[in-house]
């Protein structure tokens, strides 16, 4: 990775690199024994990636969970709460 200052950009050599990109049906598999990239850092600020739940990994998939939990701020069950009026009817309590 190379920045460069007066351009506000930042270089990355990558070696021996491989891609796999996808089109619809049609899937194409390249490698390279050499790759630059120049990236303009101003393009992605602000730009925040969350992928699909469907795509999350178990541990992602847990830390949002532990994320939603934690706005929702729901209180622990009471174990000592009297049981609700419906069970007592049905004689569940």
């Amino acid at each position: 990775m190379e920045p460069d200052a007066a351009n506000k950009r930042i270089n990355l050599n990558l070696f021996e690199a491989r891609s796999v990109s996808s089109n619809g049906s049609r899937t194409t598999i390249g490698s390279t024994p050499e790759l630059v990239l120049d990236f303009n850092p101003n393009t992605f600020t602000n730009q925040i990636y969350k992928p699909k739940i469907s795509d999350m990994t178990f541990w992602q998939l847990s830390e949002t969970l532990n994320e939603l939990e934690q706005k929702v701020n729901l209180p622990e069950p009471d174990q000592t709460a009297p049981p609700k009026k419906g069970a007592m009817l049905r004689g569940n309590n």
